[in-house]
Parts: C-alpha cells; structure tokens; sequence
C-alpha cells in the first residue's frame, strides 16, 4: 500500500479509537481531560509518538478504573458508530448497509458476535479492494501493527485463552502482507465474541454463587462435618467459572447425604433409648400390679383372720354355756386359743413375706427410675448440646444465622411485651473478597474470627451478636436506643480500625461499615432488618469505614427528591 494510503488508514483508525474512548467521556475527570487533549492533537498538527502515547494512557486509564460496564451494550453502540462513520466513507458497500440494518434491532450475544463478524469481513473486504486499487507494492506491506498488540493488552481475557492471545501477538509483530494481518484480525474478532458472550453471563454467575452460599450458610452441618463444609465453602468462593461453580454440587450433596446419615443415626439411638424406656415403664406397670395384688391379698387376709377369730369366739362361747364343769371349759378355752395363735401366726407369716416382697419391689423400682432418670439426663444433655451446635457459627464461635432467627424472635416477643427500646445493627466487613484473593481464604478467616473476637470483647453480656452469613453480622442490642447504638456502633468501627491485624506477619488492613434500626410500633422483624442492611449499604457508598442509622434513609431519599 502507498504511504499515503498507509497514512490515512492509521489516522482512520485513530480517530475510531477517539470515538471509541469518547463513549466514556463524564465517567472519570483524569479521562475527560486525556481525551480533550487527544482530540486536540488529531485535528492539529501532531506526531505520531506522541499521539499513540496519549491514546495509551487513555486505554490504561479505562481499564484502571473499571469504566467499561455493560460490555454489550457498549460494544454495541460502538460498533454501531464505527459502522456508520464506514458507510459515509465507502457509501457503495452494501455489506455495511446490512450490518447498519442488524445492529438498529435489540442486540444479544449471538447477533453482536455476528454483527461483529460481518464487520470484520467488510472492513477486510473493503481493505483489499483498496490495496488493489491503490497498486501496492508486490503485495509487500510494513503493517502498523502497534495498535492490534495495545488493543490485544487492554482487553481482560480469560486465563485459558492467554496462550492462544500470546500466539497471534507474536504472529502480528512478525507479519508482512496485508492478508496476514486482516486474518489475525478476525482471529482477535472470535476470541472477543467469545468473551463477550461470556461476560454477559457474569451476573448470572455471581447472583448463582451467592445463592450456594447462601445455602451452606443456612444448613446446620453438625460438627463432625465442619471441616468439610469450610472446604466447599472456600471452593465455591474461589469459583471463578461455571463449571467451577457446578463441581461443587456434588460436594453439597455428599455433605446432605452423610449429614442425613449422621441425623438418622441419631435418630436411631433416640428411637432405641425410647424402646429401653417403654420397657421399663412395663416392667414398672408389671411391678405396680404386683404390689396391688399383694395388697388386695393382704387385705383378703385381714378380712380371713377376722372371720376366723370370729368363728372361734362364736365356737369358745358356745362351749363356755354347753360346758358345766371347770376341766371341760378349761380344754375348750385351751383349743380355741391354739386355734386363734396358729392363725395368728400364720397372718404374721404371710403377711411378713409380703412385706419382704414389696420392699424388694420398691427397691427394684427405686434403682429402676434412678437409672432412667440418669439416662434421662443425659438424653436432655446430648440434645442441648447439639441445639446449641446447630445454633453457633464453627469458625468464629458466635450464634450463626439460625441462632440470631432464635433469638430475635425471643427479642421482638420481649420488646412487644414490655415495649422497652431493641435496636438491630448490621455490621459487614469492608472489602473483605480483596483480602481473600490478596492474603488468601486462611487469612480471610483468621479475619472473621478475630473481628467477632473483637467485637464481642466490647459489648454487653446481655447484647447478641451473630455472624449472618459471609463476612456480614448483626448486634441485637435490648434496651438501647438509636442514639445510643450509634454511640457503641462508632466505638466499635473506631476500634477495628485500630486493631492491628496480622496474617504471617503481614498487616492486613480491616475496617467495617455498619447500619443501625429501632423498631417501631407495628414494625416486623424483617422490615426493621431492612432498614439496618439498607443503612448499612449507605455507609458503603458513602465511603465505607462509617456508621449510618435508618433516619439518615430518609435524608437521603429527601436530597434526590
């Protein structure tokens, strides 16, 4: 291609790359002013070096702050400026018309990908009906291929697709003819269709990780299965792709499935301890009766002795009148008494080995309910523990989300009872995925555990504080007002700010944002924790590192009115 063909195609291209950088003017002042200057310099007179130079800090800068949001959306209108500013240069190329006509309709990433493509194809087409025209040189050209190897540098490619990236750089920087170049150039086009395809789907991504962890959070593991349950959670939090992310399904379902192993065990053993308590209850039924068949036997006893004693009197009377001399009245009061002291004896008899019967009955029973109330003991034992196991968070100690479910709700039923002050507090740690992928999960945790630590160090024993999920907790704080939780949550962020935190021997920095809500006559406990998280929130966008309270919502919605 002659130079000046050469010429006016670099300065084609640069003035694309203005328009491009122009779709992000009044989203940073460091950029406003670079690319007021770039404009400056291309309708002026300029040198190329020191052009290229400022369109690299333009690049740099977009990328540094993360400008380029809705990366389909602004691809799309930018490639649908590119477009056009093509068709007004070559108003003959019915290829561009076309391409006009796809990118005017709603774009999602099969169509952009292919609008992309067509693009490429015209421009290249185009391209070398100019060269034809332009009668270059044995096909010999010297591309200016600085431009495709900054772009290939600006762009977040995905880490599999670097080799692939360093391939084609490598292969611009050492190519000679114009064909070369246009086919690198739609190499390039795939790989960023790829990725755009795959950007669109990030949302959907992180919302489905932080579902998951939502779940684990919310599943009570016991603690045999801790350990196993802090791995999956750290797999998932350093899922960095879909199929990342799916592999640790089959983790949360093998951790369902041996915790339900674990649950039926115990109910196994609960259900085997019942069976040992129904039958001793029987065999107290079987001693109960025992004891009542003695008494009705003793009873009968009584009742047969009396009858006895009573013939005989009856028997000793008759005697006494038929009888007329001394010796005969004599034998018979003698008979009828052996009769009454061998009855007699007997009763005494019987009635002491019953008495020997029952006592060994007691005691039997006796020692059966002791040992029953022993086991008994230990079953509430057992089951306390494990409530209390369910309720606390493994790594840091404190009631986790189920144990804060419980006690706010034993809260509110206070607070509607005697209508004394209950303020909630949402407290979450700033940052805390930079500290994940800079120091690493062991640190991030280390992190966790020494901000409840901390935290708990500085507040009542009555005030209730709970890890909610993630790096998130919330202070329940009875009796306290507003005014008087900002006061404690001011303290609190003052002194994690503060504290000097460590991870082998390097100082990571921790600081929090917090929120604060009372609750209010009809208020519900969910919409009083709405108002917490929500002002929560506010202090992450107002800096981070503060304490906002539900009362400053109210200013804010009243300064955007």
């Amino acid at each position: 291609m002659k130079a000046s063909g050469v010429r006016e195609t670099v300065l084609h291209l640069q003035r694309g790359v203005l328009r491009l950088a122009l779709s992000f003017y009044g989203q940073h002042p460091e950029l406003d002013n670079r690319l007021k200057k770039l404009g400056t310099l291309i309708r002026g007179e300029h040198k190329d070096e020191e052009l290229q130079q400022l369109i690299d800090e333009i690049v740099d800068t977009i990328i540094s702050q993360d400008l380029a949001q809705n990366p389909k959306q602004r691809a799309g209108r930018t490639l649908s400026d590119l477009v056009q500013r093509l068709a007004v240069r070559f108003p003959k190329a019915l290829a561009l018309k076309s391409i006009q006509q796809q990118l005017s309709m709603p774009l999602d990433s099969t169509s952009l990908e292919r609008a992309l493509e067509d693009t490429v194809n015209a421009v290249a087409e185009m391209v070398t009906k100019n060269a034809q025209q332009e009668n270059k040189l044995d096909g010999l050209i010297k591309p200016d291929d600085g431009a495709v190897t900054r772009l290939l540098d600006s762009i977040d490619f995905r880490a599999s697709a670097d080799v692939e990236i360093s391939a084609i750089k490598d292969r611009v920087r050492t190519c000679q003819t114009e064909a070369q170049l246009t086919h690198y150039v739609d190499e390039v086009a795939v790989i960023i269709s790829g990725e755009l395809s795959t950007k669109g789907d990030t949302e959907q991504f992180t919302h489905a990780r932080e579902q998951l962890l939502l779940l684990m959070n919310l599943i009570p593991f016991p603690a045999g299965l801790t350990e196993r349950s802090s791995k999956t959670r750290r797999s998932i939090e350093k899922a960095e792709t879909a199929a990342a992310l799916y592999g640790c399904i089959p983790e949360i379902a093998d951790l369902t499935a041996a915790m339900r192993v674990q649950l039926q065990g115990e109910i196994d053993d609960l259900g085997e301890f019942l069976k040992h308590i129904l039958a001793r209850l029987y065999e107290f039924g079987s001693q109960i009766q025992k004891s009542s068949d003695c008494y009705e036997q003793s009873a009968e006893n009584v009742f047969n002795l009396k009858t006895s004693m009573g013939e005989q009197g009856k028997g000793l009377r008759s005697d006494i009148i038929d009888e007329m001399d001394i010796a005969s009245i004599k034998a018979a009061v003698t008979s009828h008494l052996d009769n009454i002291d061998e009855r007699l004896g007997e009763f005494v008899q019987t009635e002491h080995e019953r008495h020997t019967q029952a006592h060994e009955r007691l005691d039997h029973m006796v020692n059966a309910l002791s040992e029953l109330e022993s086991e008994a003991q230990e079953l509430r034992e057992n089951l306390q523990e494990q409530h209390q196991q369910v309720l606390i968070d493994p790594l840091t100690g404190i009631l986790n989300r189920t144990g804060y479910d419980e006690k706010i709700n034993k809260e509110f039923v206070r607070w509607r009872r005697y209508n004394a002050n209950l303020t909630v507090s949402v407290i979450d740690l700033d940052r805390f995925k930079d500290i994940n992928d800079t120091y690493g999960h062991a640190a991030g945790d280390k992190v966790l555990t020494t901000v409840a630590q901390q935290i708990e160090s500085q507040i009542r024993e009555c005030d209730i504080l709970c890890r909610y999920g993630g790096e998130e907790f919330v202070l329940l704080l009875p009796e306290t007002s507003i005014s008087d939780g900002i006061v404690l949550l001011e303290k609190l962020r003052n002194y994690i700010a503060q504290c000097c935190f460590h991870f082998q021997q390097t100082p990571v920095p921790v600081t929090i944002s917090c929120g604060i809500s009372e609750f209010h006559q009809d208020d519900s406990i969910e919409e009083v924790f709405d108002r917490a998280d929500r002002a929560m929130y506010l202090s992450k966008r107002s800096g981070r590192n503060q304490s906002r309270s539900e009362n400053e919502l109210h200013e804010e919605f009243a300064s955007k009115l």
